[in-house]
């Protein structure tokens, strides 16, 4: 048996080294369809000459693969409309376009959005609902969505886009005397008829005719050219002559067909915008498959999973609160619990659930979340790889598979380890924990809205009935095998891997009973097979990223990241040493937006130049000032807790990483003030550290007024001031019992 799963790997193998470089998404060149980038949305959806229509979606997503055809055949479709419609594609699924797709509200895949022509703001896009019928459907329901976009147009009309309002008696007989045009076509409808203004998009391209719709109402027009029967084709000449078209099938194709025949009438050359990552597509190489064993779980694909679930699917909300908050605590907290993962990510996860605990607040920004995730707080040896490596979750193809598949396996572990930890009283559980925040997490976060919605239909009718551990596993295992029913076959489906149910009888031949020639499940065989399959024996660290190197790369990112802020700092320290010079400080404003004269801040000390001018001498707000050079990661992070009064963390190590921390960032403000004049140092504080925790103020400002001088100095300096005061209290006392002597010298006559 398992030379022949090594026979059928290696064929696979085979085929698709032979198939060549796999297309980076679900989209490839071949597809009329522009395909964009966090590098070229800006320049191509701001101010336009067409209007947009962009699909964000993710290649992973199942109803992204299944809504595919339906927008492959509408770009086709509608392909003569450009260039005054343009439709496009965005692969949120790509890291480098994730900030991108959050940054346009998408939260979920996949979202068709509509720019205007000449927009000033990529952020002014029209959510468009998707429609969930066959490919047919969808495009005809499409194609009238873009009409009515068009025509409620609120801002300048897209150049290339002819008018697609009813023409008028006027506009009729003066069209020849204001045009050089060979024919005008007539449309006669409805005014609910849509057949006009499709077949006027679809002529946008051919030169020396023009299409207008006239309406019902307009009985002058109707009567003029003895019209009949709606609808109707009427083409006018410049001799001021007129035919009426009869043709077979009153329908777009059948009119768009014959206007296009007429003799004159000429395609003009127009080439779609080219896709800007065609060229890079076709000279990718397809990764090299790797070896997987149906019968094992690989470590790989949990982190994988893992690294997408808190990197990229939580980073398209920028501020985490509410209902999506709440999922994303629940979430974490269990991985931290029943997660087996390796120990640099288990104090990862342990690290960030203790941060989402400490943190009772109701609102989160995505970037300090990033930021735990990332260790930027520099947890002693944790770490999450950040990249991809499928390993029993690869597809044939890069869209296939992947995260969906490792979200499954890591739900599937998890409640297998929390039976584990209940029925061995190693951890405080209850039935529904894991399965609670699954279903929290796929509902509030999964970026596959058809999918959350499915899923959430599932829990609702009977998770609620699941009473143990034991009943969770089996309730997990026999919904995923509905899933897997439902999808079957659909284009999502990968086929290289066909959805089935799972597990087949040769990974475990006593799942399964036969009855009367009918085959049944055998759930405690199949909780037992469950309890092995995905326990912590069975999970594989094969081509996992060893702990060391992780280590080792996250370090040689902070040393990388601690140089470039070193360098751009002696910039900065060399360019006040010259302002220094003219007696005057110039506040880096990189990032800062220009204020007018209003005083928004007051300076807390303000050192006036000498220079007399007629022009408003330069003031230096202070505040603001240490505010730019001193602030740091850490600085913020303890401000905010002051600010939320969050209380201290639970563990003691990371109160001591922030501690020392602090002193780093003393020392760097210790750096950047060498040369810079004592007088600008008076009354400076650093953000109010301390005003409403446990940190003491004054203890700040000690070691800010210390910059400069060594402890070993400052011990001396507080020794001499101890022993100035006993001199000067000795000299107070000598001098106090001499001179009641003395006055009784003076008093004495005999002496």
């Amino acid at each position: 048996m398992a030379k022949k799963t090594d026979r059928g790997a290696s064929s696979l193998l085979l085929v698709l080294v032979l198939a060549g470089p796999a297309a980076a998404g679900i989209y490839g060149p071949s597809d009329a369809v522009v395909q964009l980038d966090a590098g070229t949305v800006r320049a191509r959806l701001l101010n336009s000459s067409s209007a947009w229509f962009v699909e964000f979606y993710a290649s992973w997503c199942g109803h992204c693969i299944n809504f595919a055809p339906t927008w492959k055949a509408l770009a086709q479709d509608i392909k003569d409309w450009n260039p005054a419609v343009c439709l496009a594609v965005m692969d949120c699924a790509e890291p480098a376009n994730v900030q991108t797709c959050s940054e346009q509200g998408v939260t979920g895949f996949p979202t068709v959005q509509y720019y205007k022509a000449f927009a000033q703001n990529t952020r002014e896009g029209k959510r468009i609902s998707a429609p969930h019928g066959d490919v047919q459907d969808n495009v005809w329901i499409l194609r009238h969505m873009i009409i009515n976009y068009l025509e409620k147009n609120e801002g300048t009309w897209p150049s290339a886009c002819p008018p697609l309002e009813p023409a008028s008696a006027t506009e009729v007989q003066e069209f020849f005397e204001n045009n050089n045009e060979h024919y005008l076509a007539l449309i006669f409808e409805d005014d609910k008829s849509y057949l006009g203004r499709e077949v006027t998009m679809d002529m946008l391209q051919y030169e020396n005719i023009v299409v207008r719709r006239v309406l019902r109402n307009n009985q002058a027009l109707i009567r003029q050219y003895q019209v009949n029967s709606l609808p109707s084709l009427c083409v006018l000449y410049r001799n001021g002559s007129f035919s009426q078209i009869l043709l077979s099938r009153n329908d777009r194709s059948s009119y768009t067909s014959i206007l296009q025949t007429l003799p004159g009438v000429v395609h003009s050359l127009f080439t779609l915008i080219g896709s800007p990552n065609t060229d890079m597509n076709q000279e990718q190489l397809s990764d090299m498959w790797k070896n997987a064993d149906k019968r094992k779980v690989y470590m790989a694909d949990l982190e994988s999973g893992l690294h997408y679930s808190l990197r990229v699917e939580v980073s398209k909300f920028t501020i985490l609160s509410g209902d999506i908050l709440t999922a994303l605590r629940k979430y974490v907290t269990v991985l931290a619990k029943f997660f087996p993962a390796r120990q640099c990510v288990k104090n990862l996860l342990q690290s960030l659930d203790s941060w989402l605990r400490s943190r009772d607040i109701t609102k989160i920004p995505y970037s300090d979340f990033r930021n735990m995730v990332d260790n930027n707080e520099q947890i002693p040896d944790a770490v999450l790889a950040d990249d991809l490596t499928w390993v029993g979750c690869q597809g044939s193809k890069s869209w296939f598979r992947g995260f969906p598949c490792s979200m499954w396996i890591i739900f599937h572990v998890m409640t297998v380890q929390a039976a584990y930890n209940d029925q061995y009283k190693l951890k405080e559980t209850y039935p529904l924990e894991v399965l609670d925040a699954m279903r929290g997490y796929v509902h509030h976060i999964f970026g596959c809205a058809e999918c959350a919605a499915h899923f959430e239909n599932m829990a609702k009718e009977t998770m609620p009935l699941v009473s143990t551990t034991n009943e969770a596993i089996l309730w997990l295992w026999s919904r995923h095998n509905q899933v897997n029913h439902r999808l079957a076959g659909v284009p999502s489906e990968d086929p290289q891997f066909p959805k089935r149910q799972w597990p087949s009888y040769d990974i475990c031949p006593n799942c399964r009973s036969m009855v009367r020639r009918r085959s049944f499940w055998t759930e405690s065989s199949i909780l037992d097979f469950l309890k092995v399959h995905y326990s912590l024996q069975n999970i594989f660290t094969d081509y996992l990223v060893p702990e060391v190197e992780l280590l080792e790369k996250q370090s040689k990112g902070r040393r990388q990241r601690r140089l470039r802020r070193e360098t751009g700092k002696e910039r900065n320290t060399k360019e006040e040493k010259e302002a220094l010079e003219n007696n005057r400080i110039e506040i880096p404003t990189n990032g800062l937006e220009s204020h007018g004269p209003s005083n928004i801040q007051k300076p807390s000390i303000i050192w006036m130049s000498s220079r007399t001018n007629d022009q408003d001498e330069d003031i230096v707000d202070l505040d603001s000032f240490v505010e730019q050079q001193y602030k740091s990661k850490s600085l913020k992070a303890l401000s905010g807790r002051r600010k939320h009064k969050s209380g201290r963390r639970e563990t003691l190590g990371l109160t001591m990483e922030e501690d020392q921390q602090l002193d780093l960032d003393y020392a760097e403000a210790e750096e950047s003030l060498k040369g810079v004049d004592s007088r600008y140092l008076i009354g400076v504080h650093l953000e109010e550290i301390g005003k409403d925790g446990d940190a003491p103020v004054k203890r700040r400002w000690f070691r800010l007024l210390g910059v400069g001088f060594s402890h070993l100095d400052i011990s001396l300096c507080l020794i001499l001031y101890l022993l100035s005061i006993m001199c000067l209290l000795g000299m107070y006392m000598y001098f106090g019992m001499k001179m009641p002597c003395r006055k009784r010298h003076v008093g004495d006559p005999s002496l």
